[in-house]
């Protein structure tokens, strides 16, 4: 009985297969425990029907025996699982707690770290809580949590939505509001909402805040690029439609008249080309200035594109108006501007188109505006034209005269005629200028100073410069193979065609097909092109100058050349501008400045050449200051080849023709 003390009937009898083994074993034990007996222990029959009867009454009784068991092990089985639940449900009741006090702190983290300002207000008014961004957006050093809301800075500009969303059914609103932050403007947008707990409406308020001051920042740029001039800050060519279209349909509806000035810049086109495109930048930008100042509060100017300005009045009662502002925008031009050591005269020409008189639509009235300007700038620029019904022929005529002229082209229509160089020292012949002529469809000559701006334009000057270098090449080589005295041929060169990376190229093949030796041929280029990117236009004379060519400066001294440039330019001529030439015997002023830029050559070994000269006068003043050569009507006037033919027999000298027209 010891080995049963201190053990409950759980660990006696072990799990119900455990028991099972055992109970069977018990059996076997006794029934071999009786045999025993009676074979051995010659035990009375009468003992062992006693001991059978005692093991027959265990066997009958044990059924009780493993009820008794069993109930004592399902009681145990109970216990356990009540145990195990108890515990389960304890642990569930620790994790959810903890998963819920992590969720309120991470929930907590979020509110603190958000960008985003919150403040919470409770239904008395007070600052349940505010977040460390919405006490950094108003600079706020102590946080305002349990203060009265209105002391918190932007109380006084959402008190009516903090007041709605804490009343009874609560609202939501939204608005943005300016805000100084210190010396700082700032624009927040501004969120209140009622506080919802169990689909009840409790009576506090949460106000979010967000910062947009960049954002706005942001949308005004992108605003300002999409339509604004990136150089002046104007409004640009999108802008001013939409509110050219805006003041024609109110001047509509008023009855009243608007005018449309078309203005395009006098001589941009050289400044940006000679002194480069930081000048001619700046050049634009104080355009844009004094327009702005010449014009009425309501009145808008805008860049139109390039050098083109265009400037919107409205409410016009009398044509007298748009004279006033017209002679305010002439009189904010007139004075000069100093750029970069340069003092440069501003001047413009003007289109003006008045609704509706030259139209009622935004097309028509700039097609009108732009027909007048164009006319202004034919009339030498500097002045203002108003639309007339006979300025729509000159739009006609100039595209007739661009169909005209691509015919020519292609039909060859153009000749050459040549002009004189002749040396002052020797009087005798040394070079010749080859100038384009265009025979009309008439079989009239028409001038250069027609068709050469619209070749310029239309970019027809390429084709038509390569067919004029390689005509002139070809009749110098010409000449010469008649045994004719030699000379050098001068050849115009355009922007456009200088510009061309292949134009080297072309100046060689021309030469080879010609058969022209290099030191006959002369290129004239322009100071605008010439001073226009140095860097790579000394590059591409050197190249031309490894040739053999020769190179001149055309009309000088109406540019703005960079003296430390022209030095280091391999420039072999400077033809002085007959502008300088005209009143070169006047006291103008001309002499002096004539006078400098031979002397400027003879100093940097460039040889001279004055233009225009028609005068004995001009001769022998041109003579006293050393100029080298003239061309000009005193020597002759641009013939065809066989007229001037007559200059390249040795036989020929300036004096002699000089006493021949006094003798004729």
């Amino acid at each position: 009985m010891t080995f049963f003390r201190g053990k409950d009937s759980s660990s006696i009898l072990g799990s119900p297969f455990v028991f099972f083994i055992r109970f069977i074993g018990v059996i076997f034990i006794t029934e071999f425990i009786v045999m025993l007996l009676l074979k051995h222990f010659n035990v009375e029959e009468t003992t062992l029907e006693f001991l059978g009867d005692s093991i027959l009454l265990s066997i009958i009784s044990a059924p009780f025996l493993y009820f008794l068991v069993i109930r004592v092990f399902l009681r145990r089985i109970a216990a356990e699982s009540e145990k195990v639940k108890t515990a389960s449900e304890n642990e569930l009741r620790a994790t959810a707690y903890a998963d819920k006090m992590a969720l309120k702190a991470y929930a907590d983290n979020i509110v603190q770290s958000v960008p985003t300002g919150l403040l919470s207000v409770s239904g008395d008014l007070s600052v349940l809580s505010a977040n460390p961004s919405f006490c950094s957006m108003f600079a706020l050093k102590v946080n305002p949590t349990g203060a009265a809301v209105k002391e918190v800075p932007i109380f006084n500009k959402c008190q009516d939505m903090i007041l709605a969303a804490l009343s009874e059914g609560g609202r939501r609103d939204e608005k943005i509001i300016k805000f100084y932050v210190g010396a700082e403007t700032k624009y927040f947008r501004v969120n209140v909402a009622p506080i919802v707990q169990e689909k009840k409406v409790r009576s506090d308020a949460l106000v979010v805040v967000e910062d947009i001051t960049r954002r706005l920042a942001s949308e005004r740029k992108i605003f300002s690029m999409a339509y604004h001039d990136n150089l002046t800050g104007l409004p640009n060519r999108r802008l001013f439609n939409n509110r050219l279209r805006q003041v024609i349909a109110v001047m509509k509806r008023e009855r009243l008249k608007a005018a449309l000035l078309f203005l395009d810049v006098d001589r941009f086109k050289y400044i940006n080309d000679s002194l480069g495109h930081d000048v001619g930048d700046k050049f634009l930008k104080e355009i844009a200035r004094r327009l702005e100042g010449a014009v009425r509060p309501g009145d808008t100017v805008a860049r139109f594109g390039g050098d083109e300005f265009l400037i919107l009045l409205g409410g016009i009662k009398e044509e007298e108006h748009i004279l006033k502002v017209v002679k305010r925008i002439f009189t904010a031009l007139d004075s000069s501007v100093n750029l970069q050591g340069h003092d440069l005269r501003l001047s413009a020409s003007i289109g003006v188109s008045i609704y509706p008189n030259c139209g009622d639509t935004p097309g028509m009235l700039l097609k009108t505006a732009d027909t007048a300007m164009y006319e202004a700038k034919q009339a030498g620029g500097n002045n203002c034209k108003f639309y007339e019904s006979e300025m729509g022929l000159l739009g006609a005529e100039w595209i007739k005269m661009e169909h005209n002229l691509n015919r020519a082209i292609a039909n060859n229509d153009f000749i050459l005629h040549y002009q004189p160089q002749v040396n002052l020292s020797t009087g005798r012949l040394v070079g010749m200028e080859a100038l384009m002529r265009w025979v009309g469809p008439d079989g009239g000559l028409i001038s250069p100073s027609v068709f050469i701006p619209m070749a310029e334009e239309t970019g027809l000057i390429i084709p038509m410069g390569e067919w004029l270098l390689r005509q002139a090449c070809a009749q110098a080589r010409s000449w010469q193979d008649k045994g004719l005295k030699t000379f050098r041929v001068s050849v115009n060169i355009s922007m456009l065609q200088f510009a061309r990376e292949s134009f080297v190229q072309l100046v060689t093949d021309v030469l080879k097909e010609t058969g022209l030796d290099p030191v006959h041929l002369e290129l004239e280029l322009t100071e605008s092109i010439v001073m226009r990117n140095a860097g790579e236009t000394i590059s591409k004379l050197s190249d031309l100058k490894k040739l053999g060519v020769r190179l001149a400066i055309d009309d000088f001294g109406t540019g703005y050349s960079s003296l430390s440039y022209l030095k280091l330019m391999p420039i072999d001529v400077l033809k002085i501008d007959q502008g300088f030439i005209k009143d070169i015997t006047c006291e103008s002023g001309d002499e002096a400045i004539v006078k400098a830029i031979i002397r400027m050559g003879h100093s940097l070994n460039i040889e001279t050449i004055a233009e225009g000269v028609e005068t004995e006068e001009q001769l022998q003043l041109l003579k006293a200051h050393h100029c080298e050569n003239i061309q000009g009507y005193l020597v002759s006037r641009p013939g065809p080849p066989e007229v001037i033919e007559e200059f390249l027999h040795e036989s020929w000298r300036l004096d002699k023709k000089i006493r021949a027209v006094k003798a004729g």
